[in-house]
């Protein structure tokens, strides 16, 4: 279906639906631009509307699709990172503890070759 809709100032054309004047009596599209003005008034063009408003739809879908995965590539980076922070902090941790020796009653025990451990228990028996 063939329409006359508004060109405006930007170079884009705009639905009558979506035009209307604001305080000052200027033609604006509602997302402010205002419709451009030739000798006799608005500037307007006869397009194929429904071709129009598919394509319009269709480039919101993708607009928003686009929105979405930049959405859920920011937040795989930021869990990876947090990922990447606690796997730091814990390398850091070891390394401290490991720069300050192991605490009193935590030794690392290594049996002699061939012997068991000699607990304070087996000591106590012997």
């Amino acid at each position: 279906m063939i329409e006359t809709w508004y060109v405006l100032a930007d170079g884009r054309v705009a639905d009558p639906n979506h035009v209307a004047p604001d305080e000052q009596g200027v033609l604006r599209h509602k997302e402010g631009v205002a419709v451009a003005l030739g000798p006799h008034g608005p500037r307007s063009r006869s397009i194929d509307a429904d071709a129009e408003r598919a394509t319009s739809v269709a480039r919101a879908e993708a607009e928003r699709a686009a929105a979405e995965e930049a959405a859920a590539n920011a937040e795989a980076a930021r869990l990876a990172e947090a990922e990447q922070c606690k796997r730091d902090a814990a390398a850091a941790e070891a390394e401290r503890l490991k720069a300050q020796g192991a605490p009193n009653g935590e030794r690392d025990m290594q049996p002699a070759a061939g012997k068991p451990y000699r607990t304070r228990d087996a000591k106590a028996k012997d």
